[in-house]
């Protein structure tokens, strides 16, 4: 039995899927590093990673929705100026439902695919650890998730899939050190 029907895979486009979650990790493990800088109470970071996931998620969401009807609509103007047709003439037409539904994917996929990859870092301050062991959990546990989206990407390029994840790892870790080496984090 599949899970996903092979429509609804098309739709959910690969682009929006890594770089939201890519958005997501990444944003969200730089800011969890640095407010531990600033406080080791794990409700005011798991506080800040929370925000930043929503913030990430309307913000790429509606940015994401914003540029790609702009890139639509461009495209369904221009096919009407080649049909000589009025503007609007395909508004409720199979194209325009067709790019409708595109944008919702698109918006659905790049905001939630960034709030979720944001919650990546915050996971491990759920539980009752020392601040030390639960930020070197939550690099590993983004570093984990980003080496499968690395493997993903892989998948969907036809690429060999050692090497998509450990690319994907080394901007993991590029951004900790970079967090480190500005004195953000323990």
């Amino acid at each position: 039995m599949k899970l996903i029907s092979e429509d609804i895979k098309e739709m959910i486009p690969a682009r929006y899927t890594v770089l939201g979650t890519i958005d997501g990790v990444i944003a969200c493990l730089a800011i969890v590093l640095g407010v531990s800088a600033a406080s080791v109470e794990t409700n005011v970071i798991i506080a800040a990673g929370l925000s930043a996931g929503i913030g990430l998620g309307v913000s790429n969401g509606i940015g994401g929705f914003m540029a790609e009807y702009t890139v639509e609509m461009k495209r369904l103007r221009k096919i009407e100026r080649a049909m000589i047709a009025e503007k609007g003439k395909l508004d409720g037409t199979l194209i325009s439902k067709n790019i409708r539904k595109k944008l919702f994917f698109d918006t659905l996929t790049h905001g939630g695919c960034s709030f979720l990859g944001a919650m990546v870092p915050i996971i491990p301050f759920l539980f009752d650890l020392d601040l030390a062991w639960l930020l070197l959990s939550s690099i590993i546990v983004s570093l984990c998730v980003l080496f499968a989206l690395g493997i993903y990407m892989g998948i969907v390029i036809k690429e060999h899939l050692m090497i998509s994840g450990f690319k994907m790892v080394i901007v993991g870790l590029l951004v900790a050190i970079l967090v480190r080496l500005l004195g953000f984090g323990h």
